[in-house]
């Protein structure tokens, strides 16, 4: 049976959902079951510690701080983690979507697909500042025209 490819980009996208799930996609499995407990009870905790009655504010800010480095660090360690693969001239489909996450057509202006980067980047950026001005209505059709751009890439 061959050896699986794994994709470092998909590890990526995977330790977007939850820290820890790219390395258990590389087969990391002890190092991504660390990362995501660890993550699950710096943030359980560090909002119980902002939130509860009995909680120390200051202690749970530096809680959510260190999840949050650990999401990051989840995130690089998901690409070296995964085997990087031969490049064989074509553009990478997973970091396409990683880009289009972070705005709506630079996954497209990645793919050289300028004309409807272009579009899904101003109708995306037009639409959160509108909704952000004018009503909270209209923040999901925002967030819909992200998803869009991101399943589109």
């Amino acid at each position: 049976m061959p050896a699986v490819r794994v994709q470092p980009w998909l590890a990526v996208n995977l330790s977007l959902l939850w820290p820890g799930m790219g390395q258990c996609y590389s087969g990391a499995w002890g190092k991504g079951l660390l990362l995501g407990l660890s993550f699950a009870l710096l943030l359980g905790r560090g909002l119980w510690s902002m939130f509860a009655a009995t909680g120390s504010t200051s202690a749970g800010f530096w809680q959510l701080g260190i999840a949050a480095a650990i999401f990051g660090g989840s995130l690089w360690d998901a690409y070296r983690s995964a085997e990087p693969q031969q490049t064989s001239g074509k553009k990478d489909a997973w970091y396409s979507l990683f880009l289009s996450q972070l705005l709506p057509g630079l996954g497209h202006f990645y793919l050289g697909q300028t004309l409807l980067g272009g579009l899904f980047l101003l109708l995306g950026v037009g639409l959160a500042y509108w909704a952000n001005q004018a009503a909270i209505m209209l923040l999901p059709l925002a967030y819909s025209l992200w998803a869009a751009a991101s399943y589109h890439a």
